[in-house]
């Protein structure tokens, strides 16, 4: 946010060198990504004199020497893992599932019968040591549409 904030008073050299890292981020892996993401957070957490230092001995190496610890670093990250071959893997095939047909499920109450009739409840027993709900619920005949 800070950056494209700052966009409008840059340089167009400075627009130009922006797009075009913003194009290069664009073409990296989400593992290159990542990778680009950790290097920044281990190299801010060095004081500003250790990052300095660093930037001054990897500057001094030749390139031959940077493309080797490159390799090195790109060796140490690869976590690849190898699946079996077939014959190796020991997998039961499951037995197919089986289309069933939805049970139909019939009213038990005559239509004949209130609706009132199919919210009630019997009464616990006089023993029932649970008090007694003092909800009152009216019949679907009254009940009011909102």
């Amino acid at each position: 946010m800070e950056i494209a904030n700052k966009y409008p008073s840059m340089k167009p050299d400075e627009q130009a060198r922006i797009q075009e890292r913003m194009r290069a981020w664009v073409k990296l892996t989400p593992e290159q990504r990542m990778a680009a993401r950790e290097n920044f957070t281990r190299v801010m957490n060095l004081k500003p004199e250790q990052r300095s230092a660093q930037w001054q001995q990897y500057q001094q190496l030749s390139e031959e020497q940077k493309k080797q610890l490159a390799e090195q670093e790109a060796a140490k990250k690869k976590t690849v893992t190898n699946l079996p071959p077939e014959a190796q893997r020991k997998t039961v095939p499951l037995a197919p599932i089986k289309a069933v047909a939805p049970k139909r499920i019939v009213n038990p109450v005559p239509a004949s019968q209130p609706a009132a009739a199919i919210v009630q409840l019997p009464a616990p027993p006089a023993s029932a040591s649970m008090p007694a709900a003092t909800t009152n619920v009216a019949p679907a005949s009254q009940a009011v549409a909102k």
